[in-house]
């Protein structure tokens, strides 16, 4: 017969806390209680979830839940903790938890000397305000740390409500500047990259609505074809198919636009290039002549 699931308090009410309860419910966790700063995000949140009751932040030890998600801004962790760890209550047999990709698990250290287990789960994804993507956690990845039992118990989430576990522990301060920024590459650069290439569309006379709807809809394709078959399948345009003059005519218009647009695409063609090396779609002379026109364009 499996361990029973852990009680849980949620300390926030935000965008982390919206998507993850549903998920939580849906695997049978008993979230007891749901903590905010003024208690009226924590309000709504119940409203669309019941089941939770709204608590105090200092009230969280009494509540008496056996796992308690900080699910609250990164730089406010600290503080959480600390003011968790001021109640003279003990925290042994308990687990506490944060969520943020860049840390690590110092910022849970004044809980951990009072008793507690710690740990982090991290989940890779992005994390919107649409009702739609209240679900969108499943299926993800997520970074997974912890002590010993608190790694247990933040492994066992991870599973419980539909997380793959990424197989990173114990990283080091650059290695989780490395894995936190890879993250900010496929999210928040993707999005500057989104909003550069609407920038273009729009110049042609397009209002900026219809430019960013057509853009946006173009990478929802690429990155779903890519999700469902590799990125080497998601490869189309120039480069893969070897057509020299296409790229040297994308790098002039570019290059008439700004030194940004014909620096990032030059940077991001040559990452793109080595991908259709391995893809065997076009010819190797063809490819070494795209190469050329790169090292050219410096």
């Amino acid at each position: 017969m499996p361990p029973s699931r852990p009680s849980i308090t949620l300390v926030g009410a935000g965008k982390l806390a919206r998507a993850i309860l549903p998920g939580l419910q849906d695997a049978d966790y008993t979230v007891d209680a749901v903590v905010s700063t003024d208690g009226s995000s924590a309000r709504r949140l119940v409203a669309s979830f019941p089941g939770p009751r709204v608590i105090a932040i200092d009230d969280v030890v009494s509540h008496g839940s056996s796992l308690v998600l900080l699910a609250v801004p990164d730089r406010c962790i600290v503080e959480v903790a600390r003011r968790l760890a001021n109640d003279d209550e003990p925290w042994s047999g308990r687990s506490v938890m944060h969520h943020a990709g860049a840390l690590d698990l110092s910022p849970l250290e004044a809980l951990q000397a009072h008793g507690a287990s710690v740990g982090l789960l991290h989940p890779l994804q992005s994390l919107g305000h649409d009702a739609a993507q209240l679900n969108s956690l499943r299926g993800s990845w997520a970074r997974v740390d912890g002590c010993d039992a608190g790694l247990a118990v933040a492994s066992r989430l991870c599973t419980d409500i539909g997380l793959h576990r990424l197989p990173l522990t114990s990283l080091s301060d650059s290695e989780r500047a490395r894995y936190h920024a890879a993250a900010a590459l496929a999210s928040n650069d993707v999005i500057g990259l989104l909003g550069l290439a609407t920038e273009i569309l729009a110049g042609l006379g397009i209002d900026r609505r219809t430019a960013g709807s057509a853009i946006t809809r173009l990478a929802a394709g690429t990155t779903s074809q890519a999700d469902h078959g590799g990125l080497a399948s998601a490869l189309t345009g120039p480069v893969v198919r070897g057509d020299a003059e296409v790229v040297a005519r994308h790098l002039d218009a570019l290059s008439e636009i700004g030194n940004d647009p014909f620096t990032i695409h030059t940077r991001l063609s040559r990452q793109l290039l080595a991908l259709a090396i391995d893809s065997d779609e076009a010819s190797r002379e063809r490819l070494a002549k795209i190469a050329r026109i790169l090292d050219d364009a410096g």
